[in-house]
């Protein structure tokens, strides 16, 4: 997902998320660039079909959960210092 936003005079855009989940294929992140006209914020999820053995089940739950939260999560201009 790319999202192109222009914040508030002196505001800048909440920092991003990164969560990876280790030994798995699996991750997600966003990330920040300006660009002339604002921000551009991209939101990249790799989620590739897989097993999960019952052993790996609850860290594979918790990064999900923590995923979707992120995902879910309200894009927040902060102001700047003075």
């Amino acid at each position: 997902i790319e999202l192109a936003l222009v914040p508030p005079l002196g505001h800048t855009i909440e920092k991003p998320v990164e969560l990876r989940l280790t030994d798995k294929k699996l991750s997600y992140s966003e990330s920040l660039k300006a660009t002339s006209a604002g921000v551009l914020l991209t939101r990249d999820a790799v989620l590739p079909a897989t097993r999960i053995s019952p052993a790996a089940y609850p860290e594979f739950s918790k990064f999900v959960r923590d995923a979707d939260a992120a995902m879910d999560r309200d894009i927040r201009f902060i102001k700047r210092g003075p």
